[in-house]
C-alpha cells in the first residue's frame, strides 16, 4: 500500500510538471549555478546574476507548463470532436441505408451488401441464400383499409421477419413496395425451414384482410433461392432465382414457399477470382 501510494504521488508530481518543462527548469538552473561558480567570489554581480537566472528559469518554465498544457488540452478537444465527427457519418450512413416505413434496411443497402456477399461466398466456398417474401394481395388490403392500416401492416410484418434471423450475418430488407428480403450466408438445407416459419409466424399475427383471395387474414408467399460458390454465382442471378421461385409458389396458389437449391454437379468446377 505504501509503495503505491508513492507512486501515484510520483505519477502526481510527473502530471503536474511535464518532462520538458523538468528539463527546462534543471537547465536554467544548471547554467545559473555554473555562471554564480565560475565568477570571482568577491564579485558583487555573482548572486544578482544567480538570483536572475533562477528568475528567468521560473518564468520560462511557467510559461512552457502552460503552453504544454494548452496544448494538451486542444488535443484532447480535437481527438473529441474527430471522434463526433466520426460517429454522426456513420449515423448519417446508416439513416440513409433505412427504410423509414419499416425500419428495417433498404433496397441499395441490400444491393451493396449482396454484392459484397457473392464475392465472399465464392472466396470461403459458401452457399448463399436468398428469400424473397411478397404480402399476399397487398394492394387489395390497402384499398379496402387504406394507407395508414397498409403501413402498419408491413411493420408488423418487418418486426417479425426481423426476429425470424438471429445470427449477425444475416440481412432484412424491404426489397421493393410489396416485398421483403432476407439474404443468409452460409445457409443451405436450413433455408426451407426458415421459409416455413416466416410463413407461420405472419400467419400468427392474424391480421384480418377480407379482401385477400388466399385467407380471411394476411400471408404471405416465398421463393427461396440457393446458389453454390462458382462464377456464376452473382447478385442478379442469386434474384432472378428467388424471383423465379416466387412466382412459382404464387402460381401454385400463394401462402407457401417453394425453394430452389442448384445442383452443384451443373456447376463450373472453378470458381471465378477475386
Amino acid at each position: 500500500m505504501k509503495h503505491e501510494a508513492q507512486e501515484q504521488k510520483t505519477d502526481a508530481v510527473v502530471n503536474s510538471f511535464p518532462r520538458p518543462v523538468v528539463l527546462v527548469a534543471l537547465a536554467g538552473i544548471l547554467f545559473s549555478l555554473a555562471v554564480y561558480l565560475l565568477m570571482p567570489a568577491d564579485e558583487l554581480a555573482a548572486p544578482v546574476l544567480l538570483i536572475v537566472g533562477l528568475a528567468l528559469t521560473a518564468l520560462i518554465s511557467g510559461y512552457l507548463k502552460n503552453t504544454l498544457r494548452r496544448s494538451a488540452a486542444i488535443e484532447t478537444e480535437l481527438n473529441a470532436c474527430v471522434a463526433e465527427l466520426s460517429n454522426s457519418r456513420e449515423n448519417a450512413e446508416l439513416v440513409g441505408a433505412i427504410d423509414r416505413t419499416t425500419g428495417l434496411f433498404n433496397r441499395t443497402h441490400f444491393d451493396n451488401v449482396t454484392a459484397n456477399e457473392c464475392r465472399r461466398a465464392v472466396r470461403e466456398f459458401s452457399p448463399l441464400s436468398l428469400m424473397l417474401i411478397e404480402v399476399d394481395y397487398l394492394d387489395h388490403y390497402r384499398k379496402e383499409k387504406g394507407e395508414a392500416e397498409g403501413e402498419n401492416c408491413l411493420k408488423q410484418i418487418a418486426e417479425d421477419l426481423r426476429k425470424c434471423i438471429s445470427r449477425p450475418g444475416d440481412l432484412a430488407v424491404r426489397f421493393d413496395n410489396e416485398r421483403f428480403a432476407l439474404l443468409l450466408p452460409s445457409t443451405n438445407e436450413q433455408v426451407a425451414q426458415l421459409a416455413a416459419r416466416c410463413c407461420a409466424d405472419v400467419r400468427s399475427l392474424a391480421i384480418r384482410h377480407p379482401a385477400s383471395a388466399v385467407s380471411d387474414i394476411v400471408t404471405v408467399t416465398i421463393g427461396v433461392a440457393t446458389m453454390q460458390p462458382s462464377r456464376m454465382l452473382t447478385p442478379e442471378r442469386l434474384i432472378e432465382a428467388a424471383e423465379k421461385a416466387l412466382y412459382d409458389a404464387q402460381k401454385a396458389g400463394r401462402n407457401q414457399y417453394i425453394a430452389s437449391t442448384e445442383n452443384v454437379s451443373d456447376l463450373p468446377s472453378v470458381t471465378y477470382s477475386l
